[in-house]
C-alpha cells in the first residue's frame, strides 16, 4: 500500500477513431509527479517496440513552468537497440506532462516466433502490451501507477481494459513503473467472461467479436481452471499432508507454506486472421493468446496445454523481457499434464501429453548438444527454442519419477515430495527472489543424495535422458519404447516466415515431396504440429508457373531413434499387474521375515559355540 510520500505516475489514454468508428491509434498523456530533473537529464526512452514518436514534433512536454523543451539524443554508433531517448534542455519544476500518439505495430512481429509486444488492431479495436505504448521512465522504487481512459468521443458500446482493472475510471496499482509496461491494454467493442467486470475485479477473459468453437469451449473452462491453479500454488496452512515428514525438516517452513500475493489475472484473446500465429505471450498478471485462421485444425488438448502453461506462468514465469529460464520451462511443461485434472486421474489427456513431450524431446536433432550451446542458438534457431523446453521437461520429469520411487520406498509417500521444492521456488517470486537450479538441487539432495548432481551434469552435457517404464503414482499407464523418425524440415525453417523456399537438401523427404528452392510460399501450415506429432505432415502452397500449387510432406529424416509412448493397460492387464505387485510386496515381506529368522538363528548358534569353547577351555585348565 502506498503512503503519502509515494509519487504518482498517471496515464490517460484517449483512443482515436476514424470516420467508420474504428480505433486507429492511442493518444497518451503521462503525468510524472515532480521528477526534479536537472538540465540534460534523460526524461524518457522509446524502445524499438514503438510505432512512431521519432521526431521532436511527435512529443510534447510541459511542467509547471510551461513548455518543456526536449532534444532527441542520437544513439551511439555501437548501440544496436534502436532506442530513442529524449533529454531536458533545462531543469524541471513540479509535475511533468508528456503527450504523444502511438499507432499500430507491424504484423512482422508474429513471424519471429518470439514474444509479440506490439499494439495491433482487430475488428475495430486495439490490443497490445505496455511495451508498445509506455516509454521507459525515470526509475523509482515505487509509484502510485494510475491508468484512466477517456472514452467521451468513442463509439457507443466501447469498453477499455487494463491488466489491473476495467476503465474508463482510474485504476491504481502501487509498485515499480515497470507495472505499466509489463501489462496489457485493450479498447473497442470488447466481449468478456464474466459478461461485465468491475474496476476492482480480479479475473477476466476478453476478446473481440465471436470465438471459434474450440476456444469457446476453453473460455468456459478458463475461470474454473484459474481457481484450480490458485489452489495448487496457494497451499492451505491447515493442509499439511506430507510436510510434517522428517524429510521436510531440510525444507524451510516459510517456503513450504506458500501464500501468494492477492490473486489477479486477465487473459486476452487475439485473432490474427491470415497472419500465421498460434501461442501466446505472458505479462505481469496477464496473457495474450493469438490464433489464426487455422484454429479449426487445433485439438482441444492442445488448447488445454496452452491454458495450463499460461496459468503456471502467473506463479513461475519470469517477466517477458528476462529471457529463458530452462528449469522453470521444464517445471511448467510437467505441470501441463499434472495440474489440469490432478484430482480426477490421468486419463487420455495425461497419456496424450506425455507422449507428445517424449516425441518433442527424443526426436530433436539437438538432443546430444550441450545445453550451453542450445541456449546460445535459442534466439535465432527454432529447433533450439523447442529443444530447451523439451530437454528441461525430460530432466524435471525424470527427476520427478525417480523421487517418487525413492519416496515410495523410503518414506511410504509420493506426494508432495516434488511439490514442496516447487512451492519453494514459486513462493519467492512475488518477493523478487528468483531461485534456480542450485536451490532446487539443494532442496532435493536430502532425498536423492549425489544422484541429483549426476543427473544435472548429464543434462548439461547432452546425455540422453532415459525414462523408466513404471510411472510412480499411476498403475493404469506405463511407458513403452518405440521407434520414431528424427525431426527434420529438410529446408531452412525461416522459409515459412520469409515466404521463399531456400536451403532445400537433395534426397530428403521435402525434395521427394516436390518442393523446390526459390519458389514463393503463399501459405503454410503450423510447424509446431509436426514437432509435437511424428505423423503430422507439413503443408505449403507455393507459386509455380504463375499459379498456386499445394504441396505436402513429412518433415522427418529417414533415420529413426528410440522414443517413448505412454500406453494404457487394459482392465485384464491391469488386474494382472496389480496381482504381480501384491505378490512382489508379499515376497518382499516374507524375505525380510526370513532374513530376521536366519539372523536370530545364526546368533543363537554362535552364542552356543562360544559357550562350548569357553567350557572346553575351563576343562583343559582343570586337567592341568
Amino acid at each position: 500500500m502506498a503512503d503519502d510520500d509515494t509519487p504518482t505516475l498517471k496515464v490517460l489514454i484517449t483512443p482515436q477513431f476514424d470516420e467508420n468508428g474504428l480505433a486507429i491509434s492511442l493518444l497518451i498523456s503521462l503525468t510524472i509527479d515532480s521528477p526534479l530533473l536537472v538540465k540534460d537529464s534523460k526524461l524518457v526512452t522509446f524502445p524499438a517496440t514503438f510505432a512512431g514518436v521519432c521526431t521532436e514534433h511527435e512529443l510534447k512536454a510541459s511542467d509547471e513552468s510551461g513548455e518543456l523543451s526536449l532534444v532527441f539524443e542520437d544513439p551511439k554508433e555501437s548501440d544496436q537497440s534502436l532506442e530513442r531517448s529524449w533529454v531536458t534542455l533545462r531543469n524541471t519544476f513540479g509535475d511533468v506532462e508528456i503527450q504523444y500518439e502511438v499507432s499500430t505495430s507491424s504484423k512482422d512481429q508474429f513471424k519471429t516466433g518470439g514474444p509479440v509486444l506490439g499494439l495491433h488492431s482487430e475488428q475495430g479495436g486495439l490490443m497490445g502490451s505496455g511495451f508498445a505504448i509506455i516509454p521507459v521512465l525515470p526509475p523509482k522504487e515505487t509509484y502510485r501507477n494510475i491508468v484512466e481512459w477517456d472514452l467521451k468521443q468513442a463509439p457507443k458500446g466501447t469498453r477499455a481494459v487494463w491488466t489491473y482493472g476495467e476503465g474508463p475510471h482510474p485504476v491504481e496499482r502501487v509498485g515499480p513503473v515497470s507495472i505499466l509496461r509489463d501489462s496489457v491494454y485493450m479498447v473497442g467493442r470488447i466481449q468478456s467472461n464474466p459478461l461485465a467486470t468491475t474496476t476492482t475485479g480480479n479475473y477476466g477473459y476478453y476478446w473481440f467479436g465471436s470465438l471459434p468453437s474450440n476456444i469457446e469451449l476453453i473460455k468456459d473452462m478458463h475461470r474454473a481452471f484459474f481457481a484450480n491453479a490458485k489452489r495448487f500454488f496457494e497451499i492451505d496452512s491447515h493442509n499439511k499432508e506430507d510436510f510434517d515428514h522428517p524429510f521436510f525438516a531440510s525444507v524451510p517452513k516459510g517456503n513450504c507454506k506458500y501464500l501468494a500475493e492477492p490473486p489477479l489475472h486477465r487473459s486476452f484473446v487475439r485473432n490474427t486472421g491470415n497472419t500465421k500465429s498460434f501461442g501466446g505471450t505472458s505479462f505481469g498478471h496477464s496473457y495474450i493468446f493469438n490464433y489464426d485462421d487455422q484454429i479449426d485444425k487445433v485439438y482441444k488438448f492442445d488448447l488445454i496445454r496452452w491454458m495450463t502453461y499460461e496459468m503456471t506462468h502467473i506463479w513461475l514465469g519470469p517477466s517477458v523481457g528476462e529471457g529463458i529460464d530452462w528449469l522453470y520451462e521444464g517445471i511448467k511443461e510437467c505441470l501441463t499434464f499434472n495440474m489440469p485434472f490432478r484430482n480426477e486421474g490421468p486419463g487420455k489427456y495425461f497419456q496424450s501429453t506425455v507422449t507428445m513431450l517424449c516425441t518433442r524431446y527424443y526426436t530433436s536433432p539437438l538432443i546430444n548438444l550441450p545445453i550451453e550451446d542450445v541456449m546460445k542458438l535459442a534466439d535465432t534457431d527454432a529447433y533450439a527454442r523447442e529443444h530447451v523446453r523439451a530437454r528441461a521437461w525430460a530432466f524435471v520429469f525424470g527427476v520427478d519419477l525417480r523421487v517418487r520411487q525413492i519416496a515410495e520406498e523410503k518414506l511410504g509417500t509420493t506426494r508432495p515430495i516434488v511439490d514442496a521444492p516447487l512451492v519453494s521456488l514459486a513462493s519467492n517470486k512475488p518477493h523478487g527472489k528468483v531461485l534456480g537450479i542450485k536451490q532446487w538441487i539443494k532442496l532435493l539432495q536430502p532425498l536423492m543424495g549425489n544422484e541429483i548432481q549426476r543427473r544435472y551434469k548429464e543434462f548439461c552435457k547432452g546425455k540422453t535422458i532415459l525414462l523408466p517404464e513404471t510411472l510412480y503414482g499411476t498403475k493404469a499407464h506405463y511407458l513403452k519404447q518405440v521407434d520414431e523418425a528424427i525431426l527434420d524440415f529438410c529446408i531452412n525453417r525461416e522459409s515459412f516466415t520469409e515466404g521463399v523456399m531456400r536451403g532445400l537438401r537433395v534426397g530428403t523427404r521435402a525434395a521427394i515431396g516436390n518442393l523446390r528452392n526459390g519458389e514463393k510460399i503463399l501459405w503454410s501450415s503450423h510447424e509446431w504440429r509436426c514437432v509435437d506429432n511424428g505423423d503430422a505432415t507439413m503443408e505449403a502452397v507455393v507459386e509455380r508457373n504463375g499459379a498456386p500449387k499445394r504441396l505436402k510432406y513429412l518433415p522427418r529424416a529417414f533415420e529413426v531413434t528410440k522414443s517413448w509412448e505412454m500406453r494404457t493397460r487394459e482392465k485384464q492387464e491391469l488386474r494382472a499387474y496389480e496381482k504381480l505387485l501384491r505378490e512382489e510386496e508379499k515376497s518382499a515381506r516374507q524375505g525380510m521375515a526370513k532374513v530376521k529368522l536366519v539372523t536370530r538363528s545364526s546368533k543363537k548358534k554362535e552364542t552356543e559355540m562360544e559357550k562350548g569353547k569357553e567350557k572346553q577351555k575351563e576343562n583343559e585348565v582343570v586337567e592341568e
